[in-house]
C-alpha cells in the first residue's frame, strides 16, 4: 500500500516514524530515506539502533527556502540511495520523509518517483511525507492523511524543542 501524510500541520514525520517502529517490532525490515533533512533529529538516534531499520538523511542543516545546486545534488543522492537500498536491503516498509517537498521544489523528477511507486507499491508499504502532494501521487495512493494546523505554539514564538520537534 502507498500512504501519504501531507499538510501544514505537525505530525507527518512523527506518524511515519511511529509506523517504522511498529513495523520493526513486527520483524519487518524498514528503510527510512529523509529528503531535505540534514540537521540532527532525536528520532534518528533511536531508529539507527534498531537492527532491522536503516536510516539515511540527505539535506542541509538549515531549511530550504531558495533551492541551491547542493539541494539538487543531495536529493539526487537520496533517490539513488532509495534505489540501491531497495535492491540490496529489500525492505518491507519504505518511508520517504519530505519527498513530497522535494518533488514540489523540483529537486527530483516526479516520473522517477511514480515509476518506483507503481513498481513497488503492491508488494511493499511505502509512506511519503511532505507539505503538498502532487495530484498524481494522491491518485495512486491507497491512504491519504492530511495534517491541518488549527493552533500551534510556534505562532506564539515558542521555538522547536529537543525531544518534541527534533
Amino acid at each position: 500500500m502507498i500512504h501519504v501524510y501531507s499538510g501544514n500541520g505537525k505530525g507527518k514525520t512523527s506518524s511515519a516514524m511511529g509506523a517504522a517502529i511498529r513495523a520493526a517490532g513486527a520483524g519487518l525490515k524498514v528503510l527510512v530515506i529523509q529528503f531535505l533533512k540534514g540537521r540532527k533529529s532525536s528520532e534518528l538516534d533511536i531508529l539507527k539502533n534498531i537492527n532491522n531499520i536503516r536510516v539515511f538523511n540527505y539535506g542541509r542543516t538549515d531549511f530550504v527556502f531558495d533551492v541551491t545546486d547542493e539541494d539538487i545534488s543531495l536529493a539526487g543522492k537520496a533517490l539513488d540511495k532509495l534505489f540501491s537500498e531497495n535492491e540490496d536491503f529489500n525492505p518491507d516498509v519504505i518511508i520517504l520523509d519530505e519527498i513530497l517537498d522535494a518533488i514540489e521544489l523540483k529537486l527530483i523528477d516526479i516520473s522517477l518517483v511514480m515509476s518506483f511507486l507503481i513498481t513497488n507499491g503492491k508488494n511493499k508499504e511505502i509512506l511519503l511525507t511532505g507539505h503538498n502532494a502532487d495530484g498524481r501521487i494522491l491518485e495512486l495512493a491507497d491512504l491519504v492523511t492530511e495534517m491541518t494546523s488549527r493552533k500551534h505554539y510556534h505562532d506564539r514564538g515558542i521555538g522547536a524543542r529537543k525531544g518534541i520537534e527534533y
